[in-house]
């Protein structure tokens, strides 16, 4: 699910805010309100679109599901594992928060690099990384599913951009509590870190006009003044 949201609001952040940057409405957007407020503005609206629309998603499937387990015999086995994992707190509490660190750190990284492009044309130059690097934990899902237990699913989930989508995989065999913690705890700190250079960046871009060919100056300027 996360996935597939986070390609759904591609679309949404990143050409939104080529939009806006295009149309220079930025300096009356932050006449109205401050910088973070509109970031989560963006942020928690598209979240509100996509959930929808995976929610209806999610209530077709079940439906359906619901519809085929009672009419072919043995569809309801295969069913209950999944529905008996989703009323498991060990299994959904640490999905919900790779969840909704995944969504903040993608969401505002694309946000950044919308705001360094003036054309649709600028922000693939960007994207086809981000595709590539999106690619990677796909992967590392297909290897879980055929050996849950696998060493590279173990130690890809300790990436912080893949860590969203790989820690939920180990949940149903019992890794060691220190490991669940750690990892969403370096989750959680790689995605505020990702939230306060895609705040600088995003105001260089969108308020200052910063191009992709500032973005190397300027984050070298951020950490010089950070470790200064």
């Amino acid at each position: 699910f996360l996935w597939l949201m986070v390609f759904s609001i591609i679309q949404y952040l990143l050409m939104g805010t080529i939009e806006e940057r295009s149309n220079k409405i930025f300096d009356t957007l932050l006449t109205s309100v401050k910088l973070p407020e509109l970031l989560a503005g963006k942020l928690l609206a598209v979240f509100a679109v996509t959930s929808t629309m995976m929610l209806s998603w999610g209530l077709f499937a079940f439906a359906g599901g619901t519809v085929v387990a009672t009419q072919i015999p043995g569809v309801g086995n295969i069913i209950e594992p999944f529905a008996a994992a989703l009323a498991n707190p060990a299994i959904i509490v640490p999905g919900l928060i790779s969840f909704i660190l995944g969504y903040i750190m993608y969401g505002m990284i694309f946000m950044a690099l919308g705001s360094l492009c003036d054309t649709i044309q600028e922000a693939q130059t960007l994207l086809s990384p981000m595709m590539i690097l999106l690619m990677l934990p796909m992967f590392a899902i297909f290897i879980a599913f055929q050996d849950p237990g696998s060493p590279l699913v173990d130690i890809a989930s300790w990436i912080p951009f893949f860590t969203p989508f790989l820690l939920i995989l180990r949940m149903p065999h019992d890794p060691p509590l220190w490991e669940v913690l750690a990892q969403m705890g370096l989750m959680a700190g790689f995605a505020l870190l990702i939230l306060w250079l895609s705040t600088k960046v995003y105001r260089a871009g969108a308020v200052h006009g910063a191009g992709i060919g500032d973005m190397g100056g300027m984050l070298k300027g951020v950490f010089a003044k950070k470790t200064g």
